[in-house]
């Protein structure tokens, strides 16, 4: 089911979840799922990075929908992709019948092999179909890198003219900042915004988050 059809009802829940390194951490992976299956979440997403080998995390969202019944959303990243890549992987989602793209540039530190053909989402946008998927989209509450609020705004703009549906916000430590932010994008932007929440659990993930 498409994210913005359910949000059109309801506030939603969801978990992100980062890919399996091994058959130990996908069984662990799949006994989490199962207990936060008990939240009726309303949509799960698997990264995509180089933990993972190309298309590894479609291939697990496919197994999440069709043995367990969730609704997926599939991160798709475009600076470690060929165009190639990036239209075999689209058909491969389009076979797996899930209707939700996130459409993300890439953090480069993710990646060990980085692409030259795509240096923005936006350029990723071009090669999905709007209108057999959702596409959501990456929004920064304190900016996009440089901290310019306005030069987000314009991004967010020209990516709902693309086709965006949703935005889902990187993780901010001050919700007066996302509050302040939630106000102009809904002001000047218009379409769902769902906050991204990442529990710290241990204090390297918040030395690599600053």
């Amino acid at each position: 089911m498409k994210i913005d059809n359910i949000l059109k009802r309801k506030k939603t829940i969801s978990f992100e979840f980062f890919p399996p390194k091994d058959i130990e951490t996908f069984k662990i992976l799949i006994e989490t799922i199962k207990e936060l299956k008990n939240f009726n979440p309303d949509f799960i997403s698997v990264t995509d990075s180089n933990i993972s080998a190309k298309m590894k995390h479609i291939a697990l969202s496919k197994l999440l929908k069709e043995k367990m019944g969730l609704n997926m959303l599939i991160h798709l990243t475009c600076i470690n992709n060929t165009p190639k890549e990036i239209k075999t992987s689209i058909k491969a989602i389009e076979k797996t019948a899930i209707d939700n793209i996130l459409a993300l540039r890439g953090d480069k530190r993710n990646f060990i092999k980085i692409s030259n053909y795509f240096k923005h989402a936006t350029d990723l946008m071009k090669e999905i179909d709007k209108n057999k998927f959702c596409i959501v989209v990456a929004a920064h509450p304190e900016g996009h890198r440089d901290g310019d609020i306005k030069k987000e705004i314009f991004y967010l703009k020209m990516k709902k003219e693309m086709g965006a549906r949703v935005a889902v916000t990187q993780i901010f430590f001050d919700n007066e900042v996302f509050f302040k932010f939630r106000e102009k994008f809904e002001k000047e932007i218009g379409i769902f915004l769902i906050p991204g929440i990442m529990t710290i659990t241990k204090p390297k993930m918040f030395e690599n988050i600053i």
